[in-house]
């Protein structure tokens, strides 16, 4: 099978946890046989005269990360703006990069995608599946009172009801997601995350090294590995 994946983040770009899925998602189907091309980006705030767009093999994957338009606008302050910047940049690339070329699916991680992901599925007339990471409305515990959180709630209800396909990494994502966007749940797939537990194996010595340091009298030991954000539920661990 032929993938084209889109994503705002993929190594050596990484922002948190979507781009490190991506890269085990699209290099494991590469190993599994299949033609696995990312349409991702360069890192932000880079100039296309010094940064341009690379075309190339990684790990089995072709890799396009896209160079970034000449215009000033900032994440933080112009969101949706810089996303449709970001999505067309991807959406040009896609289309006269990768001519001669046609995938059997279009694969969209997330919101920030979806204007790109949904543009080239209905180009090149094929399947679009979407993978949502996380919702806009679960990281603010249902609130979407600031304008930007309810302009990117309605490009997630659109890319969820325009997608043929819609993943979720859990249960209760799923469940999330088909409430926010009136998708039936028994048409979505949940994929869960993994980890590859060869690199994640510590030794015995390690582990009471660590024991003798953090609770040399015994007290239960807990390890969190994630980023310190606030919807990432730390709190909720240290209190129970």
């Amino acid at each position: 099978m032929r993938v084209l994946m889109a994503s705002w983040e993929y190594p050596p770009v990484v922002v948190g946890g979507l781009g490190r899925h991506v890269h085990a998602l699209a290099t494991s189907l590469a190993a599994a046989g299949h033609e696995v091309v990312v349409l991702a980006r360069r890192p932000s705030g880079t100039d296309a005269s010094t940064h341009p767009t690379l075309d190339e093999m990684v790990d089995g994957v072709r890799v396009l990360a896209v160079a970034e338009d000449p215009a000033h606008l900032e994440f933080k302050r112009d969101m949706v703006a810089w996303t449709l910047a970001m999505g067309h940049a991807l959406l040009r690339a896609g289309l006269t990069r990768l001519r001669g070329w046609r995938p059997d699916v279009v694969h969209a991680h997330d919101w920030l995608v979806a204007h790109a992901a949904i543009g080239l599925a209905d180009t090149l007339g094929v399947p679009l599946v979407a993978t949502f990471h996380a919702t806009e409305a679960g990281r603010y515990a249902g609130w979407l009172s600031a304008p930007i959180s309810r302009q990117v709630h309605s490009i997630e209800w659109w890319l969820a009801n325009r997608a043929d396909a819609v993943i979720t990494c859990s249960a209760a994502m799923r469940t999330e997601v088909a409430e926010l966007f009136e998708r039936d749940p028994a048409r979505i797939t949940v994929a869960h995350n993994g980890i590859e537990p060869r690199e994640w194996h510590v030794g015995r010595a390690s582990v009471a090294a660590a024991r003798r340091r953090h609770a040399p009298g015994g007290e239960p030991m807990l390890f969190y590995f994630g980023r310190l954000e606030y919807e990432k539920g730390v709190q909720d661990l240290i209190a129970a």
